[in-house]
């Protein structure tokens, strides 16, 4: 009887275990190119109330960003680019990804962390994912003057589980 209990009461832990490891989402971005245009796929949790601007946080300090760097073996990264949420000074907000998205910036900056004003990419939320895309001509030109072959992808937030750092090949359809 007392080997029996044993065995039910490992197979519960055992069950338990495996749930609090499964992944809220997978965080894995993607990276594809379509002639001149680019598209990076951040995966996102759904139906998370977010905090921004938060009253501890000081001004000036980002709280969030969803961050690319391309890459080849033999160049690192000259730019970077992202969605960037900083505080400035204003009360503390509450919502979805959406909302959080629509109030940060999208922007490029150089390897000495310089925005580059000049330089353009979108971003928006598509099904589970934030999509970042380079249409503008002029910025996928010298983002992908080197002809990168990997993106880094990064995530920075309040939250330490929906925080990650990826690598994938980008996908170059011709």
């Amino acid at each position: 009887m007392k080997t029996i209990g044993l065995v039910i009461l490992i197979s519960l832990s055992l069950c338990n275990v495996g749930a609090a490891q499964a992944p809220a989402y997978e965080k894995k971005c993607t990276a594809v190119v379509n002639g001149e245009t680019a598209q990076f796929s951040f995966p996102i949790p759904q139906g998370q109330t977010l905090t921004w601007d938060m009253n501890e946080t000081s001004d000036d300090v980002m709280e969030y960003s969803w961050e690319l760097c391309l890459e080849r073996s033999d160049i690192q990264c000259k730019y970077r680019f992202g969605v960037l949420h900083f505080k400035f000074d204003r009360s503390e907000k509450k919502g979805n990804i959406r909302e959080l998205i629509s109030s940060s910036q999208k922007s490029v900056w150089d390897a000495s962390n310089w925005v580059q004003t000049e330089m353009k990419i979108d971003a928006t939320i598509e099904h589970d994912n934030l999509i970042i895309r380079i249409t503008d001509q002029k910025t996928f030109a010298e983002i992908f003057a080197s002809n990168p072959k990997m993106a880094r992808c990064k995530v920075k937030t309040p939250y330490k589980d929906l925080n990650y750092e990826s690598k994938t090949g980008i996908k170059y359809n011709k």
